[in-house]
């Protein structure tokens, strides 16, 4: 090869390394505002293609648990984009109908689909508030000692489902009956605000569940962490000891045993306290 070939070849080379470094500069610069064009033309449809339970059981080849994640990732990218697109999420129900289907021991589902239904970018309805309290009540069935399932069903019950019915709908009262104890077992759990006992006492008072009111207390003074909480549960019990006649024992018992983790134990958390107890001279 002469070398006025080679000299261009190398020139053809150098040309075509040049080509391609400009190229990439062009597109890093350009990046940004392409984004955001493509971002500001995309449409977001309110649409989703979840196959039946039945169908997806098939498709698996028995590997019903990796449909399941397959839908969960979908659902939940599906969920974000009408979210941003300001759009109803019509298929949220399915989704996790689906997923439960294919694996009722996949417990997010039954909470994703509670909170999805009632938080979104439009109005949501009484039939959605049913639609999310079944899907925590299935998820109670399914895990009864699960302590955060109960706090949602409890505060659906409690907070959410009743404010979508007109006042004075006797269906109110019974939700907020049922509800209770879903908070309760929470609060029990150690889960929760630190003023559930107050509430929950406050709930079974409304019903004319006096004990439950005041033992709810005593449940709140175990698990209270919070020293403000602990004074105001302690004060709120001892209302309530001081209006009956006569006292009840249990609730003197967890009365007494507050006052002497205030005056012994004040640092010590009160499930510690009612293990050390007062302390004892050695002799």
């Amino acid at each position: 090869m002469s070398a006025f070939a080679r000299r261009n070849d190398t020139l053809t080379t150098l040309a075509g390394v040049a080509f391609v470094m400009a190229s990439v500069g062009a597109v890093h610069t350009l990046r940004g505002t392409l984004n955001r064009r493509f971002d500001s033309q995309r449409r977001v449809l309110d649409d989703a293609s979840i196959p039946r339970p039945g169908v997806a059981r098939v498709l698996s080849l028995g590997h019903t648990e990796w449909v399941t994640d397959v839908l969960w990732v979908n659902a939940t990218i599906y969920y974000g984009e009408t979210l941003f697109a300001h759009l109803p999420s019509r298929y949220t129900a399915r989704y996790a109908e689906t997923m439960i289907a294919l694996d009722p021991q996949f417990r997010r589902p039954y909470m994703w689909a509670a909170n999805a239904l009632l938080y979104r970018t439009v109005v949501s309805t009484i039939d959605d508030a049913r639609r999310a309290t079944d899907f925590l009540k299935q998820g109670v069935r399914r895990f009864p000692g699960d302590p955060e399932m109960h706090y949602m069903l409890g505060n659906n019950l409690t907070f959410e489902q009743p404010t979508y019915l007109p006042r004075g709908d006797p269906e109110r009262a019974r939700l907020r009956r049922e509800g209770v104890d879903h908070l309760r077992f929470a609060m029990v759990s150690g889960l929760g605000a630190t003023w559930m006992p107050l509430t929950v006492s406050s709930l079974y008072r409304e019903f004319g569940r006096d004990r439950d009111a005041l033992y709810a207390l005593c449940d709140g003074l175990i698990v209270a962490t919070d020293p403000e909480a602990y004074t105001l549960i302690e004060t709120r019990l001892a209302e309530l000891l001081r209006g009956q006649n006569p006292r009840d024992p249990v609730g003197d018992a967890f009365l007494e045993a507050a006052r002497a983790r205030r005056r012994i134990h004040l640092w010590m958390p009160p499930t510690l306290h009612a293990f050390v107890g007062e302390p004892t001279l050695l002799r």
